[in-house]
């Protein structure tokens, strides 16, 4: 009997494959890649398939870039298979969970322990839980602890203020935030990427200083889901971690989720959106750059250039009278997000531009109502209508239009603009696909407006993130 286990995924995962192919040891197999989909061949009599999809099923974890599954009879095993070579993971899997909980420790699939350095030691078998007790001892006396990874020294806090926020167990996550099934179900996957995810009302009530949004992982390696469980059972709900770096980000939007891995097959007949934090953005087709965002160098350019517009002058004075305006000069790129800036200052976010902006950007994540006033988004042959925008949100925010209101319409009414934008050149050109890159793209609010807005007239793919 030959039967086959078909799995659609997002992208290739040498985690998934060779996890695949140690946990099919047993059995005669075959591996095979077509496309998006991995094809596990198991061959055996009816008893020895029978045991190995129950082995199967109860030790291949959830991957976050799994699509769908199939399972059919095949007549023949493949002539070939995939060359599988081990990627040396520190990845937590249903037999290490398993092992644990009946008192045992055991490396993974990929013959890997834990990858935690601490106390000048590296965690190995003989060491293990001599380790996992001191380092419970010293963090329940000093609040925090030194840990070190191959990425480097890191520090666990017994705080819910630090950068990355780790809940010692996934049932607590209701205790500091709101998150849908599919982000929990994220934060368990094999993957164990970081998320972004609001706290709750009550939580922010009972903490003054708690921010609205925290990036949120689980534990990967089993030294550090040890610790955390010994502190959930001695009542510690969440750590805090400082200078972690998090390799896997996920953001989970409405349709999709976008996962931090860099796509380097982008399709070179798209359009390219390349709108960046920290350099000029970019609207480019086939070499050509079919739309400028003009550049200012100070506020006081801005409000000269506000007045020269009909009834311009009469609308500053209006703004005048009822708000502070400043007069700092700008050393900003000619970039969308420098739009958010000079937005984000003008509506007293902050007085640090790239403060402001940041604030906008979460200020529109946070708002919930999902439409927001119609900031006027405009050109002139191929130079984006920076003017009237600033002067849009200006005048929303005199007529008492709130910060959160604003915040999401500048986002909302720039995916609608470039929505008709493409829509347009599209025809004109003749593509019909979309590349987002640049590192505004990794804003959650600004990702799933322009998907939601773009995507049914066209393929879209990310620069920085694999679509799932």
């Amino acid at each position: 009997m030959i039967i086959a286990f078909e799995f659609k995924m997002a992208c290739f995962s040498a985690d998934f494959c060779y996890l695949l192919s140690k946990i099919s040891e047993n059995i005669e197999h075959k591996i095979t890649q077509n496309g998006e989909y991995i094809t596990l061949f198991a061959s055996g009599s009816d008893d020895e398939i029978s045991s190995f999809s129950t082995t199967l099923s109860q030790n291949l974890p959830h991957s976050i870039f799994l699509q769908d599954t199939r399972v059919f009879l095949a007549e023949n095993l493949p002539q070939n298979s995939l060359n599988i070579s081990n990627p040396k993971t520190n990845a937590i899997t249903p037999s290490v969970i398993n092992a644990y909980k009946n008192g045992k420790i055991i490396k993974n699939e990929f013959g890997v322990l834990s990858e935690i350095f601490i106390f000048n030691e590296a965690v190995n078998e003989l060491n293990f839980n001599e380790l996992l007790k001191r380092a419970v001892d010293e963090f329940i006396l000093k609040n925090e602890l030194k840990m070190a990874d191959k990425n480097g020294e890191f520090l666990v806090l017994n705080s819910k203020n630090a950068k990355t926020i780790v809940p010692t167990n996934l049932k607590n996550l209701p205790k500091m935030f709101i998150a849908a099934e599919q982000e929990q179900v994220a934060l368990a996957s094999f993957d164990k990427p970081t998320i972004l995810l609001k706290t709750t009302a009550l939580f922010r009530q009972n903490h003054d200083d708690a921010q609205k949004f925290y990036s949120v992982k689980a534990p990967k390696d089993l030294f550090f889901y040890a610790f955390c469980d010994e502190l959930f059972k001695r009542g510690v709900s969440f750590v805090g971690l400082e200078n972690f770096t998090n390799q896997n980000e996920a953001m989970i939007l409405e349709n999709n989720i976008l996962f931090s891995q860099k796509n380097e097959i982008l399709d070179k007949k798209s359009l390219v959106l390349e709108f960046k934090k920290s350099g000029d953005d970019s609207v480019n087709f086939k070499g050509v750059e079919l739309l400028f965002v003009p550049k200012f160098s100070s506020f006081d350019e801005i409000f000269t250039l506000i007045k020269e517009l009909p009834s311009g002058e009469q609308f500053m004075q209006n703004f005048t009278k009822t708000y502070e305006i400043s007069n700092q000069n700008l050393n900003l790129p000619a970039s969308f997000f420098s739009l958010f800036c000079i937005v984000g200052v003008l509506i007293g976010l902050s007085d640090e531009p790239k403060r402001a902006g940041e604030i906008l950007l979460l200020n529109a994540l946070d708002f919930s109502v999902k439409k927001g006033v119609s900031i006027e988004c405009g050109r002139s042959k191929n130079e984006f209508n920076a003017l009237k925008f600033i002067k849009s949100a200006m005048s929303f925010y005199l007529a008492g239009a709130g910060v959160h209101n604003i915040s999401f319409g500048c986002v909302q009414s720039l995916a609608l603009f470039f929505s008709d934008f493409c829509y347009d050149y599209g025809r004109e050109l003749g593509f019909d696909s979309i590349s987002f890159c640049g590192d505004l793209f990794k804003s959650k609010v600004v990702s799933e407006l322009f998907l939601k807005h773009l995507e049914p007239n066209f393929n879209t793919a990310f620069g920085d993130f694999i679509k799932i």
